[in-house]
């Protein structure tokens, strides 16, 4: 009998062991093969459009970093539902003895912001505390929204701010030096000059009735959770939106606490100049306010995608989650707007993202609704977009992702002692760009604070950047080219006219 127990202990052990090396040994499989797509990743940068028969198309990141200027970025990838890898790149300033930048390292998410804030005011319509279709006038004490002519028959309503299609005014906050004095939240809404650096929030367009971006409109947000909970937005926020969803390491407070800035990234402009005082303040929590890092925020793609897959029910349940990634509706016409978030392609194929932009930083987080896989890039560089969609790009294609496909384009001879006629500023209705000669090159520059993008000849009057899926048409340019055409990807045409 002793024996007997002897042997089934020795056999449990030997069992034991047996298991527990094959667990480890599929565990360093799979983190040698997550180590080698990374690696893909690292290697294999490329713009949206390739020139035909270029086989130098694939570019590595730190030398694109250098490149565009950008000091550093932070990325995740999601993958099967889950957190596949986490890494830093670079610094947190152009000083190359400054702090390096890793999974840590806290970045401002610009209107990333505005999906966690929509999570949380939807925590607020499943508790009962507001409806998503009430007119949010009934909840606000401490400010209205001012009645006017386009408010007459259609009321703003939580639904309608969360999906941009409230007709509310203000875009986007440039932010406050962390010098200057902050505004209250009221004073922001109010526009109260010389305090605020923003117009006042008024309802511009009559509700419901097109899609219109407003990060005024989320500030009312940001204010509705203040009148309905009875707490400070950030504090309310921490407790009942990020850390239920494992985002421990961000905070909606401004100015950031000091225990934060140890962490953080310092913002940066066009060609690498910083921001002063390192970042802005942005008592516009809910619309910019965000501090986060990549992991933090690919918790929330993977919170997203297992409550669709029927795996979660806290802290919001699959119904509301649901109506997030669900295109809201402009009279009887659907947007791509959900609440929120923003949409793309349809079915098994559905995306949802949002992109960021505050002073000095950027940031993209995109997730496929139920092919569990996403990302998420920030980096303290706002002029870095192009740099952003290389690195987008090679995530897809390293991942399989569909829709990203690159384009490629031909070449054809042109005589470059032609393009100083070609250069000048160009203008049209809403934009001006302007078209240069450098190195005997052609350039164009989109004032966006962006750097210029290459122009390559694909026809007699014809070129293409490879940074998006443009054509720039120069008409009459074999004579003096007064004027020439934007086409887009889907054909729609914008004349710009040349300044003499």
């Amino acid at each position: 009998m002793q024996k007997g127990r002897e042997f089934m202990k020795t056999l449990l052990l030997t069992l034991s062991v047996f298991m527990g090396s094959l667990l480890f040994a599929a565990e360093t499989s799979k983190a040698e093969e997550n180590s080698a797509k990374q690696h893909i990743v690292e290697q294999g940068l490329r713009p949206k459009v390739l020139i035909a028969g270029d086989s130098n198309s694939r570019m590595n990141i730190l030398e694109r970093m250098k490149y565009y200027k950008v000091p550093g970025v932070s990325i995740a990838v999601v993958n099967n539902g889950k957190i596949e890898w986490t890494h830093g790149y670079g610094h947190i300033t152009t000083d190359p003895n400054s702090a390096s930048v890793d999974e840590h390292t806290l970045f401002q998410a610009g209107s990333i912001s505005k999906p966690i804030t929509a999570f949380g005011a939807l925590i607020l319509v499943q508790q009962g505390k507001i409806s998503l279709d009430d007119d949010v006038n009934l909840y606000l004490k401490r400010w209205k929204v001012p009645e006017n002519e386009f408010t007459k028959t259609e009321k703003v309503t939580l639904r309608r701010l969360l999906s941009h299609t409230a007709g509310t005014s203000v875009p986007g906050f440039p932010g406050y030096s962390v010098q200057s004095p902050i505004p209250t939240l009221v004073d922001i809404l109010e526009g109260k000059k010389p305090l605020v650096n923003t117009d006042p929030v008024t309802v511009i367009v009559k509700p419901g009735n097109e899609l219109k971006y407003s990060g005024g409109g989320t500030t009312i947000v940001q204010l509705l959770i203040e009148e309905i909970t009875g707490e400070r937005f950030d504090v309310w926020m921490q407790n009942n939106v990020l850390k239920p969803l494992g985002m421990s390491e961000s905070t909606f407070k401004q100015s950031l606490p000091p225990s934060y800035a140890l962490h953080a990234a310092y913002g940066h402009h066009l060609n690498g100049v910083k921001v002063e005082g390192n970042w802005h303040v942005y008592p516009e929590m809910g619309a910019a306010g965000l501090w986060t890092n990549p992991k933090d925020l690919a918790r929330f793609i993977v919170y997203i995608q297992s409550v669709l897959k029927g795996k979660q029910t806290k802290p919001l349940a699959y119904y509301y989650v649901k109506e997030m990634i669900t295109r809201q509706k402009i009279g009887d016409k659907e947007c791509d707007s959900g609440l929120g978030l923003f949409l793309e392609n349809q079915g098994m194929d559905l995306v949802f993202g949002h992109g960021g932009q505050d002073e000095g930083f950027i940031a993209r987080l995109s997730g496929y609704a139920f092919r569990g896989q996403g990302l998420v890039i920030m980096m303290n560089n706002d002029s870095g977009w192009a740099l952003m969609d290389e690195i987008t790009n090679s995530i897809a294609d390293a991942y399989g992702w569909p829709h990203y496909k690159p384009i490629e384009k031909e070449v054809v001879d042109f005589d470059s002692s032609s393009f100083a006629r070609l250069a000048g500023q160009y203008v049209s209705k809403e934009d001006e760009l302007e078209v240069n000669v450098i190195d005997n090159q052609l350039f164009i520059d989109f004032k966006k604070g962006l750097d210029a993008l290459r122009l390559f000849p694909s026809g007699k009057c014809t070129f293409f950047v490879q940074q998006d899926d443009i054509t720039i048409e120069f008409l009459s340019c074999e004579g003096n080219s007064n004027n020439l055409a934007l086409i887009d990807s889907k054909g729609v045409k914008t004349i710009f006219n040349k300044n003499k």
